[in-house]
């Protein structure tokens, strides 16, 4: 009997502190997925010149699905993929882009930044091409399991 209550005790303390694991583990896909798409940004930039831009994103998204078994999965939904287009229609895919037709629509978007709450965005890393000032850049924002923009983890890859 007095086995039986420590047991139950031990439960009640154990419980609360495995979700808390099992959701920072999560998170830490996420960053495992950052670094997967910085490396791949990083890989790709320097195969387009100063000027142009159109196709990097496309390019990278080939890329980033190209782990076929080992490909990049979401943590937080399980779901493998990339999705092209300004919604991710909550597929749960592990990475976003919104390829523009030009270079002003798309440093529209990367001004704008992706900075909006989104629950179907749950551990996406959203990701965009720009060319301004003179400099190539590919910006990822990653969310967190809510859907909300994690600011602080925002990568800016350069060429």
């Amino acid at each position: 009997m007095i086995a039986i209550a420590i047991i139950g005790i031990l439960a009640l303390v154990l419980i609360p502190k495995v979700g808390g694991m099992k959701a920072q583990a999560k998170l830490a896909g996420l960053d495992t997925n950052m670094r997967i798409a910085v490396a791949a940004a990083e890989g790709i930039i320097n195969d387009y010149d100063d000027t142009t831009i159109m196709g990097l994103e496309s390019d990278l998204a080939t890329k980033l699905r190209a782990g076929g078994v080992n490909a990049v999965k979401n943590p937080i939904s399980g779901k493998v993929g990339v999705v092209e287009g300004t919604v991710v229609v909550a597929t749960g895919a592990a990475f976003q882009y919104d390829e523009d037709a030009d270079a002003a629509a798309e440093a529209a978007d990367a001004t704008a930044g992706y900075t909006a709450t989104d629950a179907t965005l749950a551990g996406v890393i959203r990701y965009d091409a720009s060319y301004a000032a003179g400099q190539l850049t590919v910006k990822l924002m990653p969310y967190d399991d809510q859907g909300i923009p994690m600011t602080a983890k925002v990568k800016i890859v350069n060429k």
